[in-house]
């Protein structure tokens, strides 16, 4: 529900300068990314709207002749937007839900921002998903009627 994922694939062979890319534009949105695992960026954003802050993680895997760029956005809740929701919700639930209606609203909004703003910059590196690796899988012979248990006998069918 408060998750964004996109997947592209992009012609280059340096993934460095992608992430660079990517790192530069999120940086202007408040979010820093920080580097997790060989191929995996993580970072939070540093302003909350509705007591929701975005996060993102962006996943760098080479393929064929390209480099696919795997980007999440999800939400990250404050405590303090939490109790203030729970109090809402008990004392007066009209509110709660407006409030909760507009935060998801926000986030969808903020979120296909800042996906947006990742792929803008990198649009013209885009290319189609690469061929699968082996052929598709040709379809089983088909099986005789007798084959499915032992040859009809005595009993078997309308009677004669």
């Amino acid at each position: 529900m408060l998750d964004k994922a996109d997947r592209r694939y992009l012609r280059s062979s340096d993934p460095t300068a992608i992430v660079g890319n990517i790192q530069g534009t999120v940086y202007q949105s408040g979010i820093q990314l920080q580097q997790t695992a060989p191929n995996i960026w993580i970072g939070r954003g540093n302003q909350a709207s509705y007591a929701i802050v975005p996060k993102l993680a962006i996943t760098i895997s080479p393929v064929q002749d390209a480099v696919c760029v795997d980007v999440r956005v999800t939400a990250d809740f404050e405590s303090n937007g939490i109790i203030i929701f729970a109090l809402a919700w008990i004392f007066f639930f009209p509110a709660a839900v407006i409030l909760a209606i507009l935060g998801y609203q926000d986030f969808e909004r903020r979120a296909q921002w800042i996906l947006s703003a990742i792929w803008t910059p990198l649009s013209a590196q885009m290319i189609n998903p690469p061929a699968p690796a082996w052929p598709p899988q040709m379809p089983a012979a088909p099986v005789p009627p007798t084959a499915y248990g032992p040859p009809p006998g005595p009993g078997y069918g309308p009677p004669r």
